[in-house]
């Protein structure tokens, strides 16, 4: 009974020894099989990182191959493989054979790693654009459109791939249904991509048309790309009225950033981050000083004149205070403290300033010494004339005057503006004899400065010396600009800009400018600001640009920059002819004509220099000496001429006169080292008397001539060193100077 039992348990411990058995093989063959599978697997990925450093198109396919041989379920060797076989076959579209057998592994390549990974967006993406270059050979049934949505879709991180889907999508822009069109410009307006990507789209654009409709939906609302966008406008000139507006409106994204940055920098001043609050303004500040103002070219107001001036005026005086705070030193704030001086005319707003100043007693000067450092002394009295206090300007003016020699010559200009104000200050008074003594010190101090030559004319009036005002009004004549300006084919290179300063009285001119091209393959794009305002761009068609500006009496500046090309500048014309005036507002750009009257076309004349006469026959002359003038011909009617020069000593002044045909008009201005006064006169044709005379009298020593050009004369006195009253007049005869000696 017992034995059955007892080979029973023995049956099972057999039995449980041959599966522990087999359960210890089928581990050890599970271990060697996971072994072998990851010895593959690390084999197949060592193979296609390799491919990564592999040149050669049939290594590279072989190396692939080889992975896969090892282990074929790696998605990525196949998707590499994909596009390795599709750039083989993008090289040799000439082997029909070869490049359509390339094609196809290329795709089934794509497939089996789609099959084994259908999330793995990059072989969606590879396969749609094999797909779509194939359809150019033969005809195919798989819509790669949904190949690159699906790539889209199922990336969540990668923006060049959204890029690449939108690129792809938009190149077929024309064959996009509506939605496919809708889903294509979702891709795009979202993408924050590089310069590159940009102006990718933008040639994709414009081959399809150009359509700005579409463009806008695309560009992110940002000025760097609306900026980019203009300049491709520009180079492919598309539209110029586009390109303005784009400016237009990145200037005005850019002032708005501004504006923010200013707030910030204000808290920053508030929590006592001053270092962080200069930065702040600073770059507030440079982006302000960026803005041209297109909105005036497109008629759009985009930004308000007076608040983009208002938050100018406070950076300037932001920057100013918070470098005083840092360093406690007015010399530290000096130029932001300069141009908000210069701007702000509130008395409120300046008198903050005086409290702020005085506080650090930054505006001690004791008389004697305010040419140590003449800054406190200028910004008080600048401070002081801006509140009306004349009495304590003229007050500081008696110390002044006192220490007046000692003054060094880096001074000069600031200590010639302190004079005038306050000798502008004794004429508020109604003191015009002291007013006049400060005048005459500013005038010695800077000659060349207009208000100080404005002031003492409006003395002289109010003084009833009418000689002496006349003498003030024709140097103020002199120092204004000529009407017209030459050059000798001045080059402004592309992205360059070129200055002109304009010495001007009226409110209103006409400029005109003579340029043109280096280049005649393609018209240059120019761009003309008048005092930080542009006022005109566009192609330069033509070679003469004609524009009417409002200008500021004193100092103007034209600007002209060349955006694509380089230009040449030939001339400078400004004139206040209100018909010229009327013209150029009538039609916006004219080809300027001269109203000179007809003559008689004679050869051009050699242009010879004033300077190099000395070659030349001298003749003397003493007293009243005139030439006799050439007899006229029928030929020669129509030319005019200077004929001679005389002069007479009075009590008090010495009278010059030109003795000249009818001509045009003149100007005067001065020039030193040696000193000399310039008078030239259009109209004339040649000179009929010597060219050199010596005169001898105070304050002239010897009069010049010469043809400056081929129809204008240039008559040159060399005067005495210092400041001279001189007035000038037409006579009968022609021109007459009369210089006040006395």
């Amino acid at each position: 009974m017992l034995q059955p039992i007892t080979d029973h348990m023995d049956e099972e411990k057999r039995e449980n020894k041959r599966m522990n058995k087999l359960k210890k093989i089928l581990g050890m063959a599970l271990l060697v099989i996971i072994g072998f599978v990851n010895i593959s697997l690390y084999r197949n990925i060592h193979l296609y990182n390799k491919t990564r450093i592999i040149g050669n198109y049939e290594e590279k396919i072989q190396t692939l191959e080889n992975a896969n041989r090892i282990y074929p379920y790696n998605y990525r060797v196949h998707n590499e493989l994909g596009r390795t076989y599709f750039e083989l076959a993008s090289l040799d579209f000439q082997n029909v054979e070869q490049r359509d057998a390339n094609f196809e592994k290329s795709i089934q390549s794509f497939i089996r790693s789609i099959t084994l990974n259908p999330g793995y967006y990059q072989s969606h993406f590879y396969f749609a654009q094999a797909l779509s270059y194939q359809q150019y050979f033969s005809p195919i049934e798989v819509n790669f459109y949904d190949e690159y949505k699906k790539a889209a879709r199922l990336t969540t991180f990668d923006t060049q791939a959204y890029f690449e889907v939108g690129r792809f999508l938009f190149t077929h822009w024309p064959e996009l249904s509506e939605d496919d069109k809708r889903y294509t410009l979702d891709l795009l307006k979202n993408l924050r991509t590089n310069r590159e990507n940009l102006q990718t789209i933008m040639q994709i654009w414009a081959i399809n048309g150009g359509d700005f409709a579409v463009m806008e939906n695309i560009l992110p609302k940002e000025s760097r790309v609306y900026r980019i966008f203009a300049q491709f406008l520009a180079e492919r000139k598309l539209s110029m009225s586009e390109r303005h507006k784009k400016l237009s409106q990145a200037e005005y994204m850019d002032f708005v950033s501004a504006k923010n940055s200013f707030t910030e920098g204000e808290r920053q001043t508030k929590l006592q981050n001053v270092n962080r609050a200069i930065s702040l303004f600073r770059e507030s500040l440079k982006t302000i000083e960026n803005i041209r103002f297109y909105q005036n070219l497109t008629g759009d107001v985009l930004i308000d004149l007076s608040e983009f001036y208002n938050y100018k005026k406070n950076l300037y005086l932001n920057l100013a205070k918070n470098q005083i705070i840092k360093s406690g030193d007015l010399k530290e704030a000096e130029i932001y403290l300069r141009k908000y001086l210069d701007l702000e005319n509130n008395a409120a707003e300046i008198g903050d300033l005086e409290i702020f100043l005085n506080k650090r007693n930054l505006l001690k000067a004791e008389p004697g010494t305010y040419f140590n450092d003449l800054l406190p002394y200028y910004v008080k009295v600048l401070i002081e004339y801006k509140l009306n206090r004349y009495r304590d300007i003229v007050e500081d003016g008696k110390d002044l005057k006192e220490s007046f020699s000692t003054s060094p010559e880096t001074t000069r200009k600031d200590l010639a503006r302190i004079c005038q104000l306050i000798g502008e200050s004794y004429q508020e008074l109604n003191s015009l004899y002291d007013a006049e003594e400060f005048f005459n010190l500013a005038w010695n101090l800077d000659p060349t400065h207009l208000d100080t030559l404005q002031g003492m004319h409006q003395n002289f009036m109010k003084l009833n010396k009418p000689r002496m005002a006349d003498g003030v009004e024709t140097q103020i004549e002199s120092m204004l600009t000529p009407e017209e300006i030459s050059f000798e084919n001045l080059i402004i290179r592309s992205g360059q800009s070129f200055k002109q300063t304009l010495i001007l009285k009226e409110k209103k001119i006409g400029i005109i400018l003579t340029l043109q091209g280096v280049s005649s393959d393609r018209d240059p794009l120019l761009a003309v600001e008048f005092n930080d305002q542009l006022i005109w761009e566009d192609y330069l068609e033509t070679q003469s640009l004609s524009l009417s500006v409002n200008s500021e009496e004193g100092t103007n500046v034209l600007t002209i920059q060349p955006a694509i090309r380089d230009v040449i500048l030939k001339k400078i014309v400004s004139t206040a002819d209100s018909e010229v005036i009327m013209s150029i507002e009538r039609e916006r750009k004219i080809i300027y004509e001269s109203a000179e009257p007809v003559r008689d076309k004679m050869p051009p004349k050699k242009e010879e220099s004033l300077e190099t006469k000395q070659d030349k026959p001298v003749l003397t002359q003493t007293k009243i000496k005139p030439e006799q003038s050439a007899r006229k011909t029928e030929q020669n009617q129509s030319m005019s001429y200077i004929n001679s020069i005389e002069y007479a000593v009075g009590q008090d002044s010495l009278a010059i006169e030109i003795v000249a045909d009818p001509f045009l008009k003149f100007n005067m201005f001065e020039l030193s080292n040696p000193e000399r006064i310039i008078l030239d006169i259009s109209g004339i044709d040649d000179i009929n008397c010597g060219r050199r005379f010596e005169i001898g009298e105070s304050p002239v020593q010897e009069v010049r001539l010469g043809m400056f050009k081929s129809d204008t004369a240039r008559v040159v006195f060399y005067v005495d060193p210092g400041s001279h009253f001189y007035s000038v007049e037409k006579t009968q005869k022609g021109l007459k100077i009369i210089f006040v000696t006395n």
